[in-house]
């Protein structure tokens, strides 16, 4: 976690940091009642690439929402990280 907060602090000028209130990871796995996690389909009107449009050229989104054709799948939520780090590299 600090080397992400000390990357943004970098990209932000050292405000990330400051304005981190905290977080928490989920194994939703080791849930005994869950067992497992939820795929993510849009059935909405709205565009998830528009909503989840990169914020001022420096913060990109990746993830199975935005996995297109594949989307609520891995390999979708994989080519979308593709996608946004060649954003990022083309920023």
């Amino acid at each position: 976690m600090n080397d992400i907060l000390s990357e943004l602090n970098e990209m932000f000028g050292g405000v990330a940091k400051a304005s981190f209130s905290g977080a928490v990871v989920q194994n939703w796995n080791a849930e005994q009642h869950i067992q497992g996690s939820y795929s993510m389909e849009n059935r909405s009107p709205y565009d998830l690439s528009e909503i989840l449009a990169p914020v001022s050229g420096k913060v990109f989104f990746a993830g199975e929402a935005l996995g297109g054709d594949a989307q609520s799948t891995v390999h979708g939520a994989a080519f979308s990280a593709i996608s946004a780090v060649e954003k990022l590299l083309n920023e």
